[in-house]
């Protein structure tokens, strides 16, 4: 079982932990997702794991990129990434620390 002090020093904001989640949501721009079949006519498409936060969607005739964030997503990402980065990081003290 985790103790307060545990969580703390799990959550607390680091500059590796930041970099690893600049890393993965980079990685994770690659994550190329079809939209679903509403915009029939034009091309569309989503990016981000694991939901999509970047929309990129053209017009019906011509390919005009238009691009929208989806701030859920994003958000969503984000808070995913920081958690996964935040186990890794604190894995690695801790087997660092027992050496």
């Amino acid at each position: 079982m985790m103790d307060r002090e545990t969580i703390k020093q799990f959550l607390k904001p680091d500059w590796r932990k930041v970099l690893v989640v600049l890393i993965f949501i980079g990685f994770s721009y690659f994550f190329k997702v079809d939209c679903l079949p509403v915009e029939m006519l034009g091309v569309c498409e989503e990016y981000g794991f694991p939901m999509p936060y970047l929309r990129i969607g053209s017009g019906d005739f011509a390919y005009i990129p238009q691009y929208s964030i989806m701030w859920l997503g994003l958000i969503t990402d984000l808070v995913f990434w920081y958690l996964i980065s935040s186990g890794i990081i604190f894995t690695y003290n801790k087997f660092r620390t027992k050496n």
